[in-house]
């Protein structure tokens, strides 16, 4: 299940989830804010990372195996992460189109090849929803993080703390180093936290027998 740790690592974002419900593949897994999660949804991500699993040599386990419902709630748990970073992206204003989500997919199969080819239309459908995923997260961290700044006395305590990495190399050769460092553990420091309020703000609500 390495893949879909890393997918929930990464983060890297939110899909289209459907809006209602219905029977059968609408039907109503988990809402997240405005956003419904389908069970048809959830079965496309679960045959993406099956067919993965298959290219790759990886067993995927069968609906009646024991660990089938393990790999179900973090596919879930996955959608329900990405579902609650679109709600708090829309929240700050990020709009991605519909073209642009088709050009960076369509950039993702030529990479992929042959093996994109091989995904069908389910598993074209949830390229697209991590595309969108994404493109929504890149957007929210740019204008979360956008003022995040550093200053030199920032810098100064930084070298001070790090002085055994630098040797005798003085601040003064190192400051833009250091400066491009300390900002980037600022902007991710700030986005975590933007997620973790992201996250309380939009808790999901499951349907009975789902959590």
């Amino acid at each position: 299940m390495r893949h879909l740790l890393l997918c929930a690592a990464l983060l890297v974002l939110a899909p289209a989830c459907s809006v209602g419900g219905g029977g059968g593949e609408e039907e109503a897994v988990v809402t997240v804010g405005e956003r419904t999660i389908s069970e048809g949804e959830v079965e496309r991500a679960l045959e993406h990372f099956r067919e993965e699993s298959e290219r790759e040599g990886r067993e995927f386990p069968e609906e009646d195996a024991p660990g089938f419902e393990r790999a179900r709630d973090q596919i879930v748990g996955l959608l329900v992460y990405r579902a609650q970073i679109a709600e708090g992206a829309r929240r700050l204003g990020v709009q991605v189109s519909d073209d642009e989500v088709e050009r960076r997919a369509e950039r993702a199969r030529k990479g992929e090849g042959e093996e994109a080819e091989a995904e069908g239309e389910e598993g074209e459908e949830y390229i697209r929803d991590t595309v969108r995923s994404q493109l929504q997260y890149v957007a929210a961290y740019r204008k979360v993080t956008d003022r995040v700044v550093v200053g030199d006395p920032e810098i100064a305590a930084y070298y001070r703390k790090n002085h055994a990495r630098f040797g005798d190399r003085p601040l003064r050769a190192l400051r833009a180093t250091l400066a491009a460092e300390l900002l980037q553990i600022k902007r991710t420091r700030t986005m975590n936290r933007w997620v973790a309020r992201t996250q309380r703000q939009f808790p999901p609500r499951y349907e009975e027998g789902e959590e």
